[in-house]
């Protein structure tokens, strides 16, 4: 039993209590698709596993943001308030655990729109996120303290 807490204080003195560092840990690294397959998949994609968007690529900490949730067949897009009032669909909002509402607009029921207040990490890097690796940017939410559908 002391070795199993020595090895927990060990862990958390080398990585902290967020978690461990990214694969990759920064911008430029993360445009190299050969650096991402070997760091990402193991260095094969077919029979590589997939580390995870936030264990591959480098996140924000934890942060709150407020905005609308667009969500349609196979989409899924965070809208920030914008002071011109455009919203470019340019970061992918992921949501482990989606309300069923939201989960039948993913499948093809009509596109919906969610007022949401969230604790979630943003990708600090362009990439390819979301479906098909189309989507610059990703949210992953951690936290969706609340939602309110407006469309």
């Amino acid at each position: 039993m002391r070795n199993l807490r020595l090895s927990f204080v060990l862990l958390v003195a080398r990585y902290g209590c967020s978690g461990s560092q990214s694969a990759i840990t920064n911008c430029a690294d993360a445009a190299k698709p050969a650096l991402v397959i070997e760091k990402c998949f193991g260095g094969n994609l077919q029979t590589g596993h997939y580390l995870g968007d936030v264990a591959c690529f480098p996140f924000s900490e934890p942060q709150r943001f407020t905005g609308i949730w667009h969500v349609e067949l196979e989409g899924s897009f965070f809208e920030a308030p914008s002071a011109n009032g455009i919203h470019p669909r340019n970061v992918w909002l992921d949501v482990a655990n989606p309300p069923k509402v939201a989960q039948a607009s993913m499948q093809g029921d009509a596109p919906r729109d969610f007022a949401v207040d969230l604790i979630g990490r943003r990708s600090l890097c362009a990439g390819m996120f979301g479906h098909m690796g189309v989507i610059p940017h990703e949210i992953t939410v951690e936290t969706l303290t609340s939602i309110r559908q407006v469309r």
